[in-house]
């Protein structure tokens, strides 16, 4: 008795290796068109007076590196942080630290490719 040996299905191989790679790259080319920066903590009108003298605040950043951290009050006073670290590879995140007198302010951020975010109404009571 003979045993049959039959050929493998190559075209069935080739043609689900090109699906999963055209799936990978549409995945990817999507994931990497987020080239840009925001800001998670705080958000809009929030009452930040607990941690005023320590405040942290907090965003994404995808792709490119970080350019501009600052914080307004309302009469135009630029607060620059006291501390801050991004990355932009790895973690994709960025932290600034400030420490802030009574008032209300807008904090702005903005990445190297001028992508930028803002939020406005932070509250520090008196």
């Amino acid at each position: 008795m003979g045993t049959k040996i039959t050929q493998p299905r190559a075209y069935k191989t080739i043609s689900l290796g090109v699906a999963i790679v055209g799936f990978c790259l549409g995945f990817f080319a999507i994931t990497d068109a987020k080239a840009e920066v925001n800001i998670r903590y705080p958000v809009m009108n929030q009452d930040v007076t607990s941690e005023a003298g320590y405040l942290v605040v907090s965003g994404d950043l995808f792709r490119c590196p970080l350019a501009v951290v600052q914080i307004r009050d309302a009469d135009g006073n630029l607060f620059l942080p006291i501390y801050q670290y991004a990355d932009s590879v790895y973690l994709e995140a960025w932290i600034a630290i400030f420490s802030l007198p009574p008032g209300t302010y807008t904090l702005y951020v903005e990445d190297m490719d001028d992508n930028f975010d803002i939020v406005s109404g932070i509250y520090v009571a008196p």
